[in-house]
């Protein structure tokens, strides 16, 4: 009988271990927490990695809005790391309250126990355990009696032993449960400081799109103005064409590649429709500008008439000359005219004086060309 009922015991236990082995225990809150924390800071290293490269490609303000979109999705993940660890601090100090409980009771379970044993041997007298071995009744075996003093003895020893590891154990949790408090409290203060250091990236964020837009807005309209500044030109091309005969002469084309800059500098800008790198809006530019010295000489590339002397509207004081082949020179952005007209000027002959930028043209039939195809 008593063998069948082993085997179903151990049948029973074994099938427990079975089952416990199949199912998978649910992880504890702060395994999850750990894990949680741990994927945050992996997206913190991969967004501080692309801040990193952006370097300083953000000068414009594309890459600004760029630079700053990056440093909001950091800091959002930084306060979601906080978030988490603060949860993981709760989690861990949770854990290390339960086990501070546990051992508690053990070791007030502990503490008992050695206060039943104190008061056993107390009533034995100062000399408990010899009065025990004395106690022996004559004839009776004294093994007996040594072997139960060496088990109250061992008993009562590993009792005191369980204490102290006990107690060591519990100021070990009480220390590790301060610990924990002090890490969620530092959590938290950094929680908030992220929190405001998010808002006010978000708030920089704003004024920046609102930046970008408003500039947007600017280059469309500027786009537009340039547009019809180009059309009234051609308009005003084509009227003085009309206007006058052609010139008679050795044509201006003869000397292509030959002409003088009409002034002294490098070119800044050069010919042909400009595409705005941001917006994509193409801004008309039917000529080169020349950074030029302000206040220094301006001359005419070839000798000709002089059909327009006079402000003209987006262009500032605006010289335009004819010349023989019906070729047309344009002069604008000066800071001031010296010639009027119907002037005949000579090759060389001196327009006006420059500000830090000239604007240039050079038009056959009235049509746009590159001037540097002109000039030596």
């Amino acid at each position: 009988m008593f063998r069948w009922r082993r085997i179903a015991v151990l049948l029973a236990l074994s099938a427990a271990g079975a089952l416990s082995h199949g199912a998978q225990p649910p992880a504890s809150p702060v395994a999850l927490g750990e894990g949680r924390l741990a994927a945050i800071q992996g997206e913190i290293r991969g967004l501080e990695a692309q801040l990193a490269s952006l370097g300083q490609a953000a000068e414009s303000i594309e890459g600004e809005i760029a630079r700053l979109g990056l440093e909001v999705r950091l800091q959002e993940r930084r306060v979601a790391e906080a978030g988490v660890a603060v949860g993981l601090a709760e989690a861990r100090a949770q854990e290390a309250e339960r086990r501070l409980g546990e051992l508690e009771a053990r070791l007030l379970a502990t503490r008992e126990t050695l206060r039943r044993n104190l008061r056993s041997l107390y009533r034995l007298g100062r000399y408990g355990y010899l009065r025990l071995l004395l106690s022996a009744q004559a004839g009776s075996d004294p093994l007996a009696a040594v072997r139960l003093a060496r088990y109250l003895a061992r008993r009562d020893d590993a009792e005191i032993d369980r204490y102290e590891t006990l107690r060591s154990g519990v100021l070990a949790e009480r220390d590790r449960l301060r610990r924990e408090r002090d890490e969620r409290a530092a959590w938290r203060k950094r929680e908030e400081e992220r929190r405001a250091a998010l808002s006010e990236l978000r708030g920089e964020q704003s004024r920046l799109l609102a930046r970008a837009e408003r500039e947007r807005l600017s280059l469309a309209s500027r786009a537009v103005e340039l547009a019809a500044e180009a059309a009234r030109l051609t308009q005003l091309f084509s009227d003085l064409s009309g206007e006058v005969a052609p010139l008679a002469g050795t044509p201006m084309q003869s000397f292509r590649g030959t002409l003088e800059k009409p002034a002294a500098g490098e070119v800044a800008i050069g010919f042909g429709p400009r595409p705005d790198p941001r917006y994509g809006t193409r801004v008309p530019h039917n000529g080169i500008e020349i950074a030029t010295r302000p206040g220094s000489e301006v001359r005419v590339v070839y000798p000709g008439k002089v059909l327009f002397a006079a402000p003209f509207r987006g262009l500032g004081p605006t010289v335009i000359v004819l010349h023989p082949g019906k070729m047309f020179s344009l002069y604008a952005g000066l800071e001031g005219v010296r010639v009027g007209k119907g002037d005949m000027v000579p090759i060389g002959q001196t327009l006006g004086a420059a500000t830090d930028r000239l604007y240039f043209e050079i038009r056959l039939d009235n049509r746009p060309v590159d001037p540097l195809g002109w000039l030596r």
